[in-house]
């Protein structure tokens, strides 16, 4: 989608969004491996972000709501990571591990990418979720 629609609203906020969570998923990794351990929570929450968002692509059909769908996934699965970065900022207190991370920018960017993808969301559900002709008469 973002190589075929890249000159499109669309195309750059799902190329902005893919660049983010990449790198939200390398600082993941990077505290999974600082903190070691076989079946870490924050592993395996790592691992589950990173599949769900890698395959996440926006699906183009006339209607647009497999677009909606995949931006009702992705506003949800932003949402989960800001309320890891605050857990983990809560953590941080007592877990000197933890204390490496600018949770404040993490949890900023997060709020961001919500409100961009929000946006977009909101903008498509208007044509989306209309009634159609047929089922009002």
């Amino acid at each position: 989608f973002r190589e075929k629609h890249k000159q499109e609203p669309l195309g750059q906020l799902s190329q902005k969004l893919l660049d983010e969570i990449k790198s939200d998923r390398l600082v993941l990794e990077g505290l999974a491996k600082r903190l070691g351990g076989g079946s870490s929570t924050i592993k395996e929450a790592s691992a589950w972000a990173s599949e769900k968002l890698t395959q996440l692509k926006f699906r183009h059909d006339e209607q647009g709501f497999g677009t909606f769908e995949a931006l009702e996934h992705l506003s949800l699965g932003i949402l989960g990571k800001a309320a890891l970065w605050r857990a983990l900022a809560i953590a941080s207190i007592l877990q000197d591990r933890l204390k490496q991370m600018n949770y404040d920018e993490l949890l900023r960017r997060a709020e961001q990418q919500f409100t961009l993808v929000e946006r977009t969301r909101l903008e498509l559900a208007r044509t989306v979720l209309k009634p159609s002709e047929s089922r009002n008469s």
